[in-house]
């Protein structure tokens, strides 16, 4: 047979077909796609073929079955694709048709294979085929238009089947249909969770609204999104579950669609195709949804929003720019062609809520175009000029929060306040401190300022004309201007006296429209020193802090005096707790209370007398708060603020206290309860209203939405104590003693062996990486022992995050591993919980607060065990109530060598990174550690470096050093080392834990030395892994941990060590007054329990180094035993 092609190849072009008659056409597209949004953009200029190849039917063939929904449903009901299939070219007969279109990198293999397959029947004019590439060429642009928008093709039968669906999950005519697209192929492109979700609620909370959210693969995003906003809300999202992509795309093509939002992702690409489609078909422009991509940093080289988005007409694409030192948010069809080259987009994590929830508004309410940008667009310092004198700490309280949306709206500019003196700057001092929205604040003469340090002036004042005198006076003094606007009717109350001269500052009225709960910031340093200064006072750690507020600015809005004292002797009665009194003016309330309480319960009162309202404030957010109750007054808004901040930084709701504010008729007609409780979150306002001739307590937001508050409202004075102690012993104890009951006997009635999805909550204090090495290794033996149940475990102490993270990648015997909060944990998806925490008391509290109905009613029955005592060190106060299972109990006494995971992948890292810092192939790794958590524990100094000059005298060695907090060790080290010693040693320099423990676990490690800690128990675990796995004992690097006495008496170097067999533990006696090294192991049991070691600092260098040298012979190219 002739070896000489009898195929050759044409580039595809209209006029190199342009006289063909072709009736069947094959495309092979040969690469594998693995994004739909490439699909979709590359997928489009299939078009051209059939414009080119007028009638010929086009089937297109994809080698690839990876993604093979992607192509079918992106490809669906295209008129220029007849047919699409899935083969490989040996399964194709080619001689069904007449040309053959190739779009892959490399056509020769294919010649190739033509050539060898059907040569002979082509040379005997019995098969004709022509063969075309494409590539983009000046010919090919001379004929189509490349960058004409792209199209989806959506039938009127799937709309409309689109439209049903959505009715029958819940969609109601005359709603508007927001499609939230909230996943993509890299997380970076995504904004952050906590600002997804806050345009969510805003978009939630729009009238007549539904939001569809799609769940392709069914992984359970309708109980994730009801933790973020809650079970009133949830019903308004339709999940679209396990639907395939084309149902998905008809979705987003439904009638009823009004924005479609999401990032630079595939299916916002498909959005676009779709209604390019519409729109080509008739669909008015103005009747398109708006459709927003937000976008951020690409990280490929030559990317860009407008490589992606430059040809989507409809599409509102969006970035983030720094301009002025400013974050600001641009649309892509707004910028210059020089502008969208340049690369210097934000990441997607730097968007806030706040401006994409403000040009979702814009773009869903397009308001009038105003004439010129406003001035403040620009201001990077701005001074608010407060010139009122606030009376009341609940007013200043609430006026104050609106004024951290000004550096939100004004782009992060800087703000400083300024207060004219007045008796209340306590107020100002107070609520003020640790503000991350306000810059700076001062008070007195402002006039002393220069005024040209700042872009803008706002100003908040009852009457602006006695302020424009004076500005105008310092302006003239000055020679200068600046810009001036008012927030003052945004922020005041209206009197009917006011005077307005300066423009307002409108934008900002969209902000306080959707107020956010208010927040008032008391640092971790603050929130010590309550705890400390409580201590001091005698509150225990096992007692609870009740705070009663027992003042107000008028007297009817305070219970009757004999009520309160009631309510305060039945909540000292209740329990073990103290309860917190301010006294900020020494009015004597001591005395006072001591007439109507008596000596006994005296004792479990504290009173905070004259101290700062500042310290008053830190007191309520103390970690001892469980009750803030009080009247409607300024310390009780302050609480719900304090509260909120510490919700949004993490705290878990079963950590935040009850806060009760007992409410009135006051008499005042312009006293709206709502106004000042209805956006308090965590406040449980009471309210007492006559209903069938009788006084029932009522919670604010419990009342119907329209129902009236002020009709049948009772004064405070009518409230008992017995009403308020119900209510808040309903919150307490004996429903929570009755949950417990039912938790013990859903426990006891259920065999643990038997449950197959078994939750962990694990809530360690220790720091210490040690500890929690040993702890964490024992979560292993729970599957062995569940009949290898699927085990969750998670833990909320974010101070050892770094430790889980380190030591518990890989491990085979857990599930996941996750750090949330209680509250955001789905419980119903598990069986059984295993709780190891100090107090399980809180635990219970959780229980019932969240699902103590559905406990106590039989619908929630779900085991907790508890196995604190078994994992946990015994602490004063430690509170231990849930059933343990004594066969697991028993199970995990048994013990076991502990084990860390390192996977072959990580060693490989290890030995790569080690060879990318100097590491010869032919070199040993001698690891030395040089820190721990107390000082005792490390030799001295200079016999450390001894021992260090000592092992880099050999041959053949290098030496690694951690220094994980980058303080600059290789500088230090250098003080004490040659030059030519510092060539042999290997620093990791700021890497994470579980990259150190990946570089212990190397391919290299031939000798580890250091003291009793952490990273010797982890090294330890991590060649008993290697060991069972199947590695040769002998083989396993010699570790030696040097030990001491610590002056701790409880401290068992024994109970650390003795079961590690690959470690030898050295320890330093006195015999026979002489001084000398013995190894654990050779010690009987009970000399291993003696406690006569001597300290650290007594080893010297000869002593190790004769150890050393004497058991590993470490004179000699390598580290053997």
């Amino acid at each position: 047979m002739n070896n000489q092609s009898v195929f050759s190849k044409v580039i595809l072009s209209a006029d190199a077909v342009d006289n063909k008659a072709y009736k069947h056409v094959l495309a092979l597209y040969e690469e594998e796609i693995v994004y739909i949004g490439d699909c979709c953009v590359r997928f489009d200029k299939f078009r051209y073929f059939k414009t080119w190849l007028k009638d010929a039917a086009i089937t297109m063939n994809f080698s690839s079955k990876k993604n093979e929904g992607y192509y079918h449903a992106i490809l669906k009901n295209s008129p220029f694709v007849d047919r699409i299939s899935s083969m490989q070219w040996e399964e194709i007969d080619f001689r069904l048709f007449d040309a053959v279109i190739c779009i892959m990198q490399n056509e020769q293999p294919f010649i190739d294979f033509l050539n060898s397959k059907y040569q002979q029947q082509v040379l005997n004019d019995e098969m004709k085929l022509d063969v075309y590439v494409v590539q983009e060429s000046e010919s090919v642009k001379d004929h189509v238009d490349l960058f004409k928008p792209g199209e989806l093709f959506i039938t009127n039968e799937e709309q409309q089947w689109a439209n049903n669906w959505l009715i029958e999950n819940g969609y109601q005519q005359g709603e508007s249909l927001f499609v939230m697209v909230d996943s993509s192929s890299s997380k970076k492109k995504l904004v952050d969770t906590v600002v997804y979700f806050e345009l969510i609620k805003h978009l939630l909370n729009r009238p007549n609204t539904r939001l569809l959210v799609f769940d392709e693969n069914n992984m359970g995003k309708q109980e994730f999104y009801q933790q973020w906003v809650g079970e009133d809300q949830i019903g308004r999202i339709i999940f679209s579950k396990g639907r395939s992509l084309r149902d998905n795309l008809c979705l987003i093509g439904s009638s009823y669609t009004k924005m479609v939002f999401g990032p630079c992702t595939g299916v916002m690409h498909c959005a676009s195709g779709i209604y390019n489609n519409y729109v080509n078909n008739g669909l008015p422009p103005d009747k398109v949804p708006v459709l927003i991509t937000y976008t951020g940093v690409y990280p490929v080289e030559g990317q860009s929003a407008n490589r992606w988005w430059g040809n989507c007409p409809l599409i509102n694409c969006i970035m983030l720019k720094r301009i002025n030192g400013r974050k600001v948010l641009l649309q892509l069809h707004d910028l210059t062609p020089e502008e969208k080259g340049i690369k210097d987009t934000l990441v997607c994590s730097e968007y806030t809520a706040g401006m994409l929830i403000d040009y979702v508004n814009e773009k869903l309410e397009p308001a009038k175009e105003q004439a010129g940008a406003p001035v403040f667009i620009h201001a990077k310092k701005v001074l608010v000029l407060f010139e009122e004198d606030l009376l009341l700490l609940g007013d200043t309280c609430i006026m104050l929060d609106k004024l951290r949306y000004l550096k939100e709206y004004l782009n992060q500019a800087s703000i400083a306040v300024n207060f004219k003196t007045a008796r209340n700057q306590r107020f100002y001092e107070a609520l003020l401190q640790n503000n991350p929205h306000i810059d700076e604040v001062f008070s007195g003469a402002w006039q002393n300022l220069p005024p040209n340090d700042f872009d803008l002036l706002i100003c908040v004042a009852f009457e602006e004309n006695k302020l424009q005198a004076r500005l105008q006076e310092w302006f003239n003094d000055r020679q200068t201007h600046v810009p001036v606007y008012s927030i003052s009717e945004l922020l005041l109350k209206p009197t009917g006296t006011e005077v307005r001269v300066y423009p307002v500052l409108d934008g900002l009225a969209k902000y306080l429209h959707r107020p956010r709960p208010g927040e008032l910031y008391i640092s971790a340093e603050e929130q010590q020193w309550a705890d400390d200064w409580l201590a001091s006072k005698g509150l225990q750690k096992e007692e609870e802090l009740f705070i009663i507020i027992d003042s107000a600015a008028v007297k009817n809005k305070l219970l009757n005096y004999n009520v309160y004292f009631e309510l305060l002797k039945g909540l000292l009665d209740g329990g073990r707790r103290k309860v917190l009194i301010f006294d900020e003016r020494r009015q004597g309330k001591r005395h006072l209370y001591k007439g109507w309480l008596g000596e006994e319960r005296m004792s479990k009162m504290i009173f905070s007398e004259g101290l700062s309202l500042r310290e008053d404030l830190c007191l309520l957010g103390s970690s001892h708060t469980r009750l803030v109750l009080g009247p409607c007054t300024g310390l009780m808004h302050c609480a719900s603020r304090i509260f909120n901040y510490y919700k949004s930084k993490g705290l878990n709701n079963s950590s935040i206290p009850l806060l009760v504010v007992y409410t009135g008729m006051s008499g005042d007609e312009n006293y709206d309860i709502r106004s000042y409780w209805g956006s308090s979150p965590l406040v449980n306002c009471l309210l007492l209203k006559h209903a069938d001739s009788e006084k029932k307590l009522h919670l604010l937001g419990k009342l119907p939405e329209g129902e009236s508050i002020t009709g049948s409202l009772l004064p405070c004075s009518e409230y008992t104590a017995d009403m308020l102690l119900g209510f808040i012993n309903n919150r307490f104890t004996d429903n929570r003693q009755h949950t417990l009951k039912r938790i013990v006997e859903h426990t006891q009635a259920v065999d643990i062996r038997n449950r197959r999805n078994i939750l962990i909550l694990y809530e360690e204090r220790s720091t210490m990486l040690g500890d929690s090495c040993i702890k964490s290794d024992k979560f292993r033996h729970f599957r062995s022992y569940l009949n290898s149940a699927a085990i969750h475990l998670n833990f909320t102490n974010k101070q050892n995050q770094k430790y889980y993270e380190g030591l518990l990648k890989n491990n085979p015997y857990l599930d996941s591993v996750t750090a949330l909060q209680w509250d955001d944990i789905v419980f119903d998806d598990f069986d059984a919980v295993i709780c190891i925490t100090y107090n399980e008391d809180r635990l219970l509290e959780f229980l019932h607060n969240k699902y103590g109905d559905r406990i106590a009613n039989g619908q929630m029955k779900l085991p907790v065990y508890s196995m604190s005592g078994h994992i946990l060190r015994a602490e004063e106060g430690s509170s231990y109530i849930f059933p343990e299972n004594t066969g697991l109990s028993d199970y995990m006494k048994v013990p076991r060598l502990g084990e860390l995971y390192i996977s072959k992948e990580e060693q490989q890292w290890a030995n790569s990174w080690l060879e990318a810092n100097g590491m010869k192939k032919h070199e040993k790794l001698v690891i030395m550690i040089d820190s721990s958590a107390v000082r005792s524990k490390l030799l001295n100094i200079d016999v450390y470096f001894d021992i260090l000059k000592y092992i880099l005298e050999m041959d053949d060695i290098k030496v690694l050093i951690f220094d994980e907090q980058n303080i600059g060790k290789q500088n230090f080290y250098s003080e004490w080392l040659s030059s030519e010693a510092m060539g042999k040693l290997i620093f990791s320099k700021g890497l994470s834990l579980r990259q150190d423990l990946c570089l212990i676990g190397s391919g290299y490690t031939s000798f580890m030395f250091g003291p009793c800690t952490g990273l010797m128990h982890c090294a330890s675990s991590i060649f008993n892994n290697y060991v069972s796995s199947g590695m040769d004992a002998a083989k396993i690097p010699p570790l030696v941990v040097y030990t001491g006495w610590y002056g701790k008496d409880r401290y068992d170097v024994h109970v650390w060590w003795e079961k590690t067999p690959l470690v030898s533990c050295l320890l330093l006696k006195e015999r026979n007054n002489k001084k000398g090294i013995v190894v654990l192991a050779d010690l009987s049991d009970e000399e291993k329990k003696m406690k006569d070691s001597l300290p650290c600092k007594e080893y010297t260098a000869d002593m190790l180094i004769r150890f050393i040298a004497g058991k590993y012979t470490v004179r000699t190219k390598q580290l053997t035993a």
